[in-house]
Parts: C-alpha cells; structure tokens; sequence
C-alpha cells in the first residue's frame, strides 16, 4: 500500500458553502481518497463562528480578561464552551472541552473574518460521515493543537468516517518480545 499526500486549494469557504459539492468541483478528489479537511472550514460552512459584537460579556469574563490580555468577548466564548478551565497566564487560557486539553476552548480567531469568532464543531464525527457518504471515501476532520512544553502544533484527527482509524495490539508482542 502507498499513501500520496496531495494538498487541494477550494475558495474561501463562507456560511451555506456545501462542501462536498466544492470539493468535487473544485480539487482532484476522486471515491476512495481519504479526504482530510480542517475543522476551520467545516465550521466557518456550517456557520459555526460568532460575531463579536453580539457576545454579552459577564463578570467571569471581564475578570479572565485581566488575567491573560484577551479580549474579554472571546473569554466570554471560551467560558461558554469550555467544561473546564485548567490553566490562565499572559495570552492564554487552557480549558477542556470533550475530554480534549485545548488553548480557548477550540475558539479561533485565526482564518476568520474581521469581528468573527470560529466555534469548535458541536459533532464532528456526524458530519465526517455525511460528508463521506456524499463522496463515497473517507473522510477526516482535522484540527491543529498544541503540544505541552514544546513549539509547534500537530494535526489532530477530531471527527472521521469511511476508514478504520484503530488498531489494538494487546496481546502481540512488541519488538523485543514483551507483550503489549
């Protein structure tokens, strides 16, 4: 088996965009590719962003504001999705949201339009699976994280469809013959 990696630029993805109908109008995809696509532009299609202007700022917000330079509309946002705060300091917040440890609770500001917040997917799996029903392969939402104490962030997997992602090897052995 040989995997190729082929980057495919679509135009700029706004509110209403159906994407699996862009996607084959616009790029190579072809049934049976393993399409990866960011979690960006799934939202920003399916309207998941917020205006900022239309955010109410609470007392916890203002206050989180203070401590990590933010402004205190996006504290807000991060309040409202994040099951927990777990760490503040200058320029950031890390929270949890669906057991994950994230920087904002997934909000991003970064890819969109001036005065718009991207919310995280509410199930990214389900739309994973619409998507690779419509283009018969499969299909990974992806989303960039940080890691712990060190630069640079790493493509994460956060919704899939159409392709066994898993293997367990409990009970094989590993290189040196210990069982895993």
């Amino acid at each position: 088996m040989s995997i190729e990696i082929i980057g495919q630029h679509l135009p700029i993805i706004e509110e209403g965009d159906k994407l699996p109908e862009l996607i084959e109008q616009e790029t190579d995809y072809q049934e049976d590719d393993v399409l990866v696509i960011s979690e960006t532009i799934v939202s920003r299609a399916r309207g998941r962003t917020r205006k900022l202007e239309e955010v109410r700022v609470g007392e916890k917000a203002k206050q989180l504001s203070k401590e990590n330079d933010k402004d205190p509309r996006i504290c807000q946002l991060i309040l409202n999705k994040a099951s927990e705060i777990i760490a503040t300091g200058e320029g950031f917040v890390i929270t949890e949201i669906n057991g994950l440890v994230c920087a904002n609770a997934g909000i991003d500001l970064s890819n969109s339009k001036e005065g718009k917040a991207i919310l995280p997917l509410k199930n990214p799996n389900k739309i994973a699976e619409e998507y690779s029903q419509k283009l018969g392969g499969g299909v990974i939402i992806s989303d960039s994280v940080g890691r712990s104490f060190r630069r640079g962030a790493v493509g994460l997997a956060i919704g899939y469809s159409g392709l066994s992602p898993f293997s367990s090897y409990i009970g094989q052995k590993d290189l040196f013959g210990r069982e895993m």
